[in-house]
């Protein structure tokens, strides 16, 4: 008889109530500019993962033992971006207030505003660290200020930012990161793990991880909606997740804008690997606390 795992992140079905983590899917792209599909980039990174091996090889480790629990997809609002960020705040409200650690999938980016203000509400201080190949500094895009090349400026508003891999900027995003007391960004071509772990130091102990998959180079990760060349590697990313989660208290996670592409799919499996080592790492950290 044909064995088939169940539609949740690695095939695991854990209880809720046994689970630490806990993946939120939110298939919406209605802010896309370039190219859309990134509604369905939450599907096929849940699907890429039920084909994972469950022990991580570079970690010496099984992930999943950590408990790995995926809600159903949010249906998401129409009446436009601020409404679904509200939804996806307060689904993350409710899941960290039963003591699960959140990982939302987009969708596109500004959903991401959703889990930073549901974290802001709680009156507790925290850095952004966005991955991103461009800055989302924006004040306006495209008729409205919560769209995906807005969310940087957005989050500004409420919190500092620290900015891995960025690439692609307009003048006007430039001269307001250059000139905010809020905004720290590396572009891609002065990354290094060095680099990064001398700006942990400066920023809050707490912080919330946003990773838009443009920041990857396209000829690993070509499936987004506004590719950039020129990005950074797999092992860059994961070795900085890694150090990341060993010097800060990270207390929730965000990947977006993977647009699939039919038929290749090994940017779905990469990045469903990077969440699943991800997991990982906070499964180590939980395990030496």
């Amino acid at each position: 008889m044909l064995n088939i795992l169940p539609y949740t992140f690695g095939g695991f079905k854990p209880s809720y109530e046994t689970s630490k983590i806990v993946i939120i899917p939110v298939p919406y792209d209605s802010t896309t500019s370039y190219m859309t599909g990134t509604r369905f980039g939450p599907k096929e990174i849940i699907d890429a993962s039920r084909f994972l091996e469950f022990y991580d090889i570079e970690e010496d480790f099984e992930p999943y033992k950590i408990g790995i629990y995926t809600l159903d997809e949010m249906e998401t609002n129409k009446a436009g971006p601020e409404n679904v960020i509200n939804d996806v705040k307060n689904v993350v409200t409710k899941v960290v207030e039963d003591g699960k650690f959140p990982i939302v999938l987009g969708g596109d980016h500004s959903i991401s505003l959703g889990p930073i203000l549901s974290f802001y509400e709680k009156d507790i201080s925290f850095t952004v660290i966005q991955f991103d190949a461009h800055a989302d500094m924006r004040d306006e895009y495209e008729g409205t200020k919560y769209g995906h090349a807005s969310v940087g400026r957005r989050i500004v508003e409420y919190v500092d930012i620290l900015q891995l891999g960025i690439r692609s900027v307009s003048k006007e995003e430039i001269d307001f990161m250059s000139s905010s007391s809020r905004v720290i960004f590396v572009k891609a071509s002065e990354f290094s793990l060095k680099k990064v772990e001398e700006l942990l130091k400066v920023i809050d102990d707490n912080v919330y991880i946003t990773l838009d998959v443009d920041v990857f180079d396209p000829s690993i990760i070509p499936s987004v909606g506004t590719p950039e060349p020129e990005g950074l590697m797999f092992r860059d990313i994961s070795d900085t997740l890694k150090l990341i989660v060993e010097q800060k208290n990270v207390i929730g996670f965000d990947v977006v804008e993977l647009s699939p592409i039919p038929y290749l799919v090994h940017p779905n499996f990469s990045i469903a690997k990077l969440i699943y080592r991800f997991i990982g790492f906070i499964q180590q950290k939980e395990r030496l606390l």
